[in-house]
């Protein structure tokens, strides 16, 4: 697993009960279609509330973090399928 924390830009979905799902992200100059995440998981560090995407694109698996407090995306790591 190759561990990156780098700022990405994401298209995102939003349900209408609250859940956020990345469904594009931007990487390399080119847009990923992504599945849908295995596993969704949120922790607090700091003051920040943060929820962490696995997330595959049939090749590659990203863990994907959503800050609460800035809004921003960013790739923590990528993983070869």
């Amino acid at each position: 697993m190759e561990t990156l924390d780098k700022k990405i830009t994401v298209i995102a979905r939003f349900n209408g009960n609250g859940g956020t799902y990345p469904i594009y992200l931007k990487f390399s100059n080119s847009y990923i279609k992504l599945k849908t995440p295995d596993a969704i998981w949120k922790e607090r560090v700091g003051r920040n509330f943060i929820t962490r995407f696995s997330v595959s694109d049939g090749a590659n698996r990203y863990i994907l973090a959503l800050n609460h407090e800035t809004l921003e995306w960013k790739l923590e790591a990528i993983n070869d399928e």
